[in-house]
């Protein structure tokens, strides 16, 4: 595959990334996770692609390889935030349940 294609659509990943790292460290994970969706929809097509072909540039190969170092650091970076979210939600999920079941308990005291 010619290298022009596959290095535009890291340029949109890396765009993409780079905005959901924005999101994730904002908070505003409804707009992350829509990002997110049509991230993976470019990674999708770009794993379909055999890359770096035999006719690239060094340059180019370059070029992939730089962008492939980048995406990595945005998924690690990316990776720890949402991760102490998750670890958020799940401390709040959990505190909702017990504060649920002591609730039902002392309704059914009532009674």
């Amino acid at each position: 595959m010619e290298a022009e294609p596959i290095l535009a659509v890291l340029e949109e990943i890396l765009l993409l990334s780079r905005q959901m790292l924005d999101d994730a460290k904002a908070g505003t994970w409804p707009e992350f996770l829509a990002l997110n969706d049509r991230r993976q929809e470019k990674i999708d097509w770009l794993m379909t692609q055999s890359w770096p072909a035999d006719d690239w540039s060094p340059s180019e190969r370059e070029k992939g390889a730089v962008s492939l170092a980048e995406l990595l650091r945005y998924n690690s970076d990316i990776g720890k935030i949402a991760g102490d979210w998750h670890a958020e939600l799940r401390t709040i999920l959990t505190q909702a349940r017990i504060s649920s079941r002591i609730s039902n308990t002392y309704a059914g005291n009532a009674k």
